[in-house]
């Protein structure tokens, strides 16, 4: 997200996003089913069992509200649709709407679409649910049999009229249930002739996955820095090229298509009749083979991670062999950053941080965005700025760059990382020439020209003066040198996607690699502990990284703040381009900074960045703060230090085919914890222009494919469902948000005890209750034990907060006659332990109260505290 709001990109971001609905809130009711309408659900059992809640606003009498609901359907390969009734049942009045459910169980034969419709009487007209509020059809798929290394399908078989002169080979997959192919095509060269030559292209037909049935999900090249997602109904032809597709079969079997981009840039492009074609761009002078990967699986995610895996291995192949730094000892991740980070630009930055602290905002890493750089001023705006120097504008920084870091680390003890912004290929036009640029004066350069975007961004006379291929590597060695001197400690490198629009093959052959190369083997060797930060690095060529060093992947175009569209469609992005990223090796998404003081959207980027798995970084204006935002994000350990708590594994959409357009949340699957005994997270944006109501299965949590029961915990209401088995008809919340709603669930799992008074107890600790993913706050996963009539829950936590444990008989208990809870084995004030009053099932524990109340300090060796909490005479 930029600093400044500059009008030309926010017309720029309002095209690329999808045209929503408008907003319907005066229509009423709302319908939602499960399986879902606008949504493809791959179910196991061909016994389905449907549900439909109609929603009521407030007020609404359930006896006069005599809605009927009927479901239509069509079965895989029939054209006619059948009616059938659904069954009223109970009614549930909930958050100030009364919710109707009705319920159907249908024998579906390998695929269903279907949608609803609704009266109010039964001599009411029959309403559709894509008339009333848009949604359009669901489809429902049961799974086929398992995809095996053997079966006797070939590529020909998924892929109709596939292209005779490619070159298929099926090679071994990483991962089980999957098969893979190599498809080649060689591509001309560029033909000898003047430095200015353009690329080499070639268009060479695939063919068309299933034949053009089912859905597809792509992630295309909205602009040359960035890729974002299309989804659609066949045929395949989204108005952009793509770079990765997905096509699910109505007979429930997932076909990825990969343009492996590293000699050349390999994309894919639809058509009206739904047939795949590769467009290949070839910036070498002699034929090369361009390279696209197929991968077919019984899910999407193993499908799409045999495809990552084997493009990973033709990179790796094709690349020169590296190693990292000598130096290099990377940090655990959770030192890297697992504190709260903070973008500033190069005004106002002491008086920013002072008044960070004075409001009690402890960051631990500050990265000084674009501004500190001394640069020319040849043009109106930035996009003609060359860079002079490494030395920072000596005017903003008389003391230069090193005397403010200093200045900064003997004010803000708090702060351990210090990174500076700067743009790969200098600034962005690229160098001020010499005689006025010293660096242009002092390294050897090159005149480049960049491909036409739009005119403002554009250098002067489109030419940029960059380092020559031949210094480029003592040019960042020496640039990350004087970074480190000065007491910088990593680096966000911006713009790399100008190595993609550079105008001649000449150019891009000549420094594209080695820019990359150099970057990345300078910034390893300067900053071991603290991975750069890669920023407008998603087109084709630059994803698949050539170096082993790791790095923190800008995952997505910017947002705006006057731009309100733009927010849901940051999240819904960066949650799609996860599917991707990722899979990338050693790369961590970065979902970008946020403002916590946002009117509208402040608390909905920070539950989207908790569960995104990756850094949370915030760029507040100063004294704009929502510190009851930053308190739900962050957590202090027992020494004192700030962390942010993080799912452990990378969050990502868990409904790939799933459009931004429709009445359905953008619900974000993460995962913390061991296999088996850790905590399914589930974020849920709305991201719709209205309110919108879902049924969200227990079943679509990650983790919990083992089987067990489970509760599941909503942070926002505080509510507890369940608990449920994974295969109950009922294991589902029912969830309703309103424009611009958000919610973290959690699926805990728990553990049942016999109790002679109670008969059987479930227990579930289920972390910090009062941060946004509180179960990040785990360093393991529960102990339980039964010692006589009562059970021991122990927990160990990386910092303090309100420990929450679901007891599912509390409500027949007293805190004062059942519970007994120490810390650090020192029994806590009575006061600290209360039922949560948001859900009386809850034992909400004041760990941080207590912990200072009791004047506890952290074991010499340990930064956490060790809860146990006694459930007693049972």
């Amino acid at each position: 997200m930029s600093a400044e709001n500059h009008e030309d990109e926010d017309v720029l971001q309002a095209v690329f996003i999808p045209k929503q609905q408008a907003s319907a809130e005066a229509i009423k009711p709302f319908l939602c089913t499960y399986p879902p309408l606008d949504q493809v659900t791959q179910l196991k059992d061909p016994k389905v069992n449907f549900t439909a809640v109609v929603e009521l606003p407030a007020g609404a009498d359930a006896a006069s509200a005599q809605y009927d609901v009927a479901l239509w359907h069509a079965s895989y390969g029939r054209q006619e649709w059948t009616e059938t009734t659904m069954t009223r049942g109970k009614e549930v009045l909930a958050h100030g709407k009364l919710r109707i459910f009705y319920t159907l169980t249908l024998e579906v034969s390998k695929s269903m679409t279907f949608t609803a419709k609704l009266r109010d009487s039964p001599s009411a007209a029959w309403i559709w649910a894509k008339d009333c509020q848009g949604s359009q059809d669901g489809l429902v798929i049961i799974d086929g049999p398992p995809t095996r290394e053997d079966d006797p399908t070939s590529l020909k078989d998924l892929i109709h009229n596939l292209n005779t002169a490619l070159q298929c080979v099926e090679v071994m997959s990483e991962c089980p249930r999957t098969r893979v192919w190599d498809v080649k095509t060689t591509v001309p060269g560029v033909p000898d002739g003047p430095e200015d030559l353009p690329s080499a292209y070639a268009n060479v037909r695939l063919g068309i996955p299933w034949g053009g049935q089912g859905r597809w999900f792509a992630l295309v090249r909205h602009w040359t820095p960035w890729i974002s997602p299309r989804q659609g109904d066949s045929p395949f032809n989204p108005p952009e090229d793509a770079v990765f597709c997905s096509f699910v079969s109505l007979e429930g079997k997932h076909l990825v298509l990969l343009g492996v981009s590293n000699d050349t840039v390999t994309v894919l492009r639809g058509s009206e009749t739904g047939e795949v074609n590769i467009h290949v761009r070839n910036d070498n002078l002699k034929d090369t083979v361009a390279h696209v990967v197929v991968a077919v699986g019984d899910t999407f995610q193993s499908a799409c991670a045999a495809a990552m895996y084997r493009a990973r291995r033709i990179v790796e192949r094709g690349s020169p062999p590296s190693q990292p730094a000598q130096n290099q000892s990377p940090q655990p991740q959770e030192d890297w950053f697992d504190g709260l980070g903070y973008y500033l630009t190069h005004d106002k930055i002491t008086s920013t941080l002072n008044g960070l602290s004075a409001n009690g905002i402890n960051i631990t890493s500050l990265i000084i965005d674009d501004g500190w750089q001394d640069v020319d001023s040849r043009g109106p705006t930035q996009w003609q700025h060359g860079w002079k120097d490494f030395e920072a504008k000596p005017d903003a920084f008389p003391s230069g760059l090193k005397g403010l870091v200093s200045e900064i680390r003997a004010s803000h003890k708090n702060i351990q990382h210090i990174a500076v912004w700067h743009s790969l290929l200098g600034y962005w036009a690229g160098l001020t020439p010499a005689p006025s640029g010293r660096l242009a004066s002092h390294y050897p350069t090159a005149l480049v020209a960049r491909e036409p975007t739009t005119p403002d961004q554009m250098p002067l006379d489109n030419a940029m003066t960059v380092i020559h291929p031949s210094a480029i590597s003592q040019f960042y060695t020496d640039f990350y040198t004087f970074l480190s001197a000065s007491g910088i400690t990593g680096v966000k490198t911006d713009s790399q996607y100008l190595l993609d629009a550079l105008l001649t093959a000449a150019s891009r052959r000549a420094l594209t690699a080695p820019t990359l190369r150099a970057w990345s083997t300078a910034a390893s060797t300067a900053f071991p502990s603290h991975p750069p930060i890669s920023c407008m690095s998603l087109s084709p060529q630059l994803l698949f990284p050539r170096s082993p060093s790791p790095v923190i992947l800008r995952n997505s175009d910017d947002y705006f703040p006057s731009v309100p569209a733009s927010h849901p469609w940051h999240v819904f992005s960066n949650a799609h381009n996860a599917l991707l990223t990722l899979h990338l090796p050693r790369a961590l998404p970065d979902w970008d900074m946020f403002q916590s003081a946002h009117p509208l959207y402040g608390a909905y980027h920070a539950a989207a960045r908790c569960v995104s798995g990756g850094p949370v970084y915030v760029t507040d204006a100063p004294g704009e703060h929502d510190r009851e935002v930053l308190a739900q994000v962050t957590a202090t350990t027992p020494r004192g230090r700030t962390v942010v708590l993080r799912a452990g594994v990378v969050g990502r959409s868990v409904d790939a085919y799933t459009r931004y357009e429709g009445l359905s949340f953008c619900k974000v699957g993460a995962y913390h914890g061991r296999a088996g005994v850790g905590v399914g997270v589930m974020g849920c944006f709305n991201v719709s222009q209205r309110a919108v109501t879902e049924v969200v299965p227990l079943g679509r949590f990650m983790g919990i494919e083992g089987g067990g029961r489970f509760v599941v915990r909503g942070y926002g209401t505080g509510e507890v469902w369940g608990p449920w088995g994974t295969g109950e008809v009922e294991a589902g919340v029912v969830l309703g948000l309103e424009e611009r709603g958000w919610e973290i669930l959690t699926a805990v799992p728990v553990v049942e005890v016999d109790s002679g008074r109670f008969g059987g107890v479930d227990v579930a600790g289920l972390g910090l209750v009062d941060k946004m993913t509180g179960c990040a706050a785990l360093l393991e996963a529960p102990g339980y034990e039964v010692v006589g009539t009562r059970v021991v829950v122990g927990v160990r936590l990386k910092a303090l907060g309100v420990l929450g444990v679901y007891v599912s008989a509390l409500p027949k208990m007293t805190v004062e006659g059942n519970v007994m809870v120490t810390i650090q084995g020192q029994i806590v004030p009575a006061h600290t332990v209360r039922v949560d009053k948001r859900d009386k099932h809850v034992l909400a524990v004041d760990v941080g109260a207590a912990w200072k109340e009791m004047g506890l300090e952290p074991t010499r060796w340990t930064d956490e505290v060790t809860i146990v909490v006694s459930i007693c005479n049972l």
